[in-house]
Order: structure tokens, then C-alpha cells, then sequence
């Protein structure tokens, strides 16, 4: 599974945990059966996917300022044992930065 953690600061750190099938955390998984990873001030993931190679995908949010307003969408890969992928983007992570949104007065030229 995996979530957000706040930390003691407000700032906000993926949170992942892996068990097995009767509940018990994995202690192949990182050490105690979860992770807890910050790229940046805030990081988050709200959906989660297992490659065919065992590698972790996880899609959430990033801010780089206590107010969010510096968020993006962000990915994230991490291995199988809970540490991130750092030959995916950015030692793990993909920022999507789309700019900002396109005007929406009313006769403006799209």
C-alpha cells in the first residue's frame, strides 16, 4: 500500500509498507516493512502499480513550498526492496510540470 506521512514540520513524505499474506509486515521490505521517502518539502502518492520485473510505480503530488503552491503530478519507482529507482528520471522521481493553466476570460483567443 502506499500514502503520505506528515513529519513533524508539516512536510509530507511517500509512505509505502508491504506485507505478507497474513498481515505481517515484509522485513525484506526496506527493514521493517515500510518506507518512508521525501524528494521534496511535500510528496505524496495516491495510486500504486507492480511492474512485471517487481519494480514499485507510484503517481501522487509533489510541493516544494509549505503552501502547495509549486505542486505537480510526480511519479516515482522504487525497487523491490523499497529503495527508489535512481536510473528512473531523477534518482527515482518524474516532476510533471505543466506551466500554468491557459486563460479563461471570455473572449480571450484560446
Amino acid at each position: 500500500m502506499a500514502g503520505k506521512s506528515k513529519g513533524p514540520g508539516g512536510e509530507t513524505y511517500i509512505a509505502m509498507s508491504r506485507c505478507s499474506a497474513d498481515g505481517v509486515p515484509d522485513s525484506t521490505f526496506d527493514t521493517e516493512g515500510k518506507v518512508l521517502k521525501q524528494f521534496v518539502l511535500h510528496d505524496f502518492a495516491n495510486r500504486i502499480a507492480l511492474q512485471a520485473d517487481g519494480q514499485i510505480v507510484l503517481v501522487g503530488q509533489r510541493g516544494t513550498s509549505n503552501g502547495w503552491s509549486t505542486q505537480a503530478p510526480s511519479a516515482y519507482r522504487f525497487h523491490a526492496d523499497g529503495t527508489p529507482d535512481s536510473t528512473f528520471y531523477l534518482d527515482g522521481q518524474r516532476p510533471f510540470n505543466y506551466g500554468a493553466a491557459p486563460s479563461t476570460t471570455p473572449g480571450a483567443a484560446p
